[in-house]
């Protein structure tokens, strides 16, 4: 019954991202996608013109990461993590918003060495694991930080929430 609650509860909260009468209200999807532009532009100016000059759009790959709160984004364990962070937050779409931004600011140095074709598939299909998460863990990590939230570079998600 505690589970179901939980369940419908979310629903009522989000219900209104796929109603696509509400796409353009404050609550719609629309409004989400321009609310992490936004905190992307304040947090990484240099990062938020490199996709507007690619021409990058946030509905090519964060729509996905919206919509799903990051489930396809990561492994089952860091998505729990992930979506108990979110849940027990009272600002809990801020904090997805953040947690967007934050891996945005992770790939920084990977999106600048890229063109639009790499840095797309690379957002579409963001990166669970390999070399690029092991080097330089420490000399990003603080990049990764955005309003006391941090999404670490060496991918210990668990340690950080």
């Amino acid at each position: 019954a505690d589970t179901f609650f939980c369940f419908c509860r979310q629903l009522s909260e989000t219900g209104d991202c796929f109603l696509q009468a509400l796409d353009g209200s404050e609550h719609g999807l629309q409004a989400q996608l321009e609310h992490l532009e936004s905190t992307l532009q304040e947090a990484d100016p240099q990062l938020a013109k490199l996709l507007q000059d690619q021409q990058l759009s946030f509905v090519h790959f964060a729509l996905r990461w919206v919509t799903t709160l990051l489930s396809r984004e990561f492994e089952l364990p860091e998505t729990v993590r992930l979506w108990d962070s979110f849940l027990a937050d009272t600002r809990r779409f801020q904090f997805v918003t953040c947690v967007c931004v934050a891996m945005l600011i992770c790939l920084k140095p990977v999106l600048f060495k890229g063109d639009f074709a790499a840095n797309l598939q690379l957002l579409q299909q963001f990166p669970r694991h390999g070399s690029m998460w092991s080097n330089d863990a420490e000399e990003y990590e603080m990049e990764c930080s955005l309003e006391g939230h941090v999404l670490p570079v060496a991918y210990g998600l668990q340690e950080y929430l």
